[in-house]
């Protein structure tokens, strides 16, 4: 089959018409993780451990059947180095409480972690194969102190939220920061839920970054709600608008000593939606309308040339 000039142009020009509308509606595509596991010490920067927070967190994922044989721990006392029994413990799915034995207020203890390259039954590869961290055992956490809750003005954004098979879906909405604090203890000393309108809030943003045990998605201590703000809101990850009442839990581990926040209510609330504007006053037909282009104007435009295009040809012939 033989195709003229003008032909041809006019399939080119509505394949990328159609190219235009698709990329505005393309499905998701499967979602397909990988990468590697994650071997550390939840410790904070000075070292500093409570007493009665009984030992080293270590967070991880390749703590097989004995634990204890991926592990040793040195009590340190100036220039001697004496290595001491210990136990691990899991307070959590992926993380482990390592308690050296004589665990007593002012001791340093030096922790040694190693772990296979990779993890053959999950299939993770180390990065980081070896870790080790200096402690110092501190004064204990006072259980009758009061925790206290930190919430933030409502910001504005694009955000995203797992969405099984398509690993992510992000829209536009609002969210509201806030964190939780036992001061003045470190925060790595703790595991943290957060509870919104009675029920737990564990939220991530892609599915393939995991959350780490007692902490949220966007860190230790800290956490974020969202809402979608987009013409056809989901809830299948965002909270739904209006007022949720929020509060924090931090944990111990290896103890039953937990804190609990106040309650507090946030109000999540979408900016009113944008309209255009007219740049003159003038209705007469020669002023412009201010506001974000059309797609489907731009489509319109395009088709409107094809045509000019062919009417063009077929005068020149």
């Amino acid at each position: 089959m033989h195709l003229n000039w003008g032909e041809l142009v006019n399939i080119r020009m509505t394949a990328a018409a159609l190219a235009v509308i698709g990329s505005f509606s393309a499905p998701a595509l499967a979602c397909t993780c990988g990468g590697p596991g994650t071997s550390q010490f939840r410790v904070s920067d000075d070292g500093r451990i409570p007493a009665n927070a009984l030992g080293v967190l270590w967070e991880t994922d390749f703590v097989g059947l004995e634990p204890t044989d991926n592990v040793w721990v040195e009590q340190v006392d100036g220039e001697v180095r004496t290595r001491v029994e210990f136990t691990v413990e899991m307070t959590l799915p992926g993380l482990y409480l390592i308690q050296p034995a004589n665990w007593t207020e002012g001791n340093t203890y030096r922790v040694h972690a190693e772990v296979p390259e990779r993890d053959e039954l999950k299939g993770f590869i180390a990065t980081e194969r070896i870790r080790e961290v200096w402690v110092e055992v501190g004064p204990p956490v006072d259980d009758s102190i009061s925790a206290g809750l930190n919430v933030y003005p409502q910001i504005q954004g694009v955000f995203s939220v797992e969405a099984g098979s398509a690993c992510l879906r992000e829209f536009d909405g609002v969210g509201v920061d806030m964190n939780m604090n036992v001061y003045p203890f470190p925060t790595e000393s703790f595991v943290y839920t957060t509870y919104v309108d009675g029920e737990v809030w564990a939220r991530q943003s892609n599915y393939c970054v995991p959350v780490g045990p007692g902490t949220s998605w966007v860190g230790l201590g800290r956490d974020r709600l969202v809402a979608d703000c987009g013409a056809d809101p989901q809830n299948d990850g965002p909270l739904g608008l209006g007022t949720h009442t929020v509060y924090m839990e931090a944990r111990l581990p290896g103890t039953d000593l937990v804190w609990t926040t106040d309650t507090k209510t946030v109000e999540l609330s979408c900016p009113e939606p944008t309209t255009a504007t007219s740049e003159c006053e003038d209705s007469s037909g020669g002023c412009q309308t201010v506001g974000a282009p059309s797609t489907w104007l731009a489509l319109l435009s395009l088709l409107g040339l094809m045509g000019w295009r062919t009417r063009r040809r077929r005068e020149i012939l």
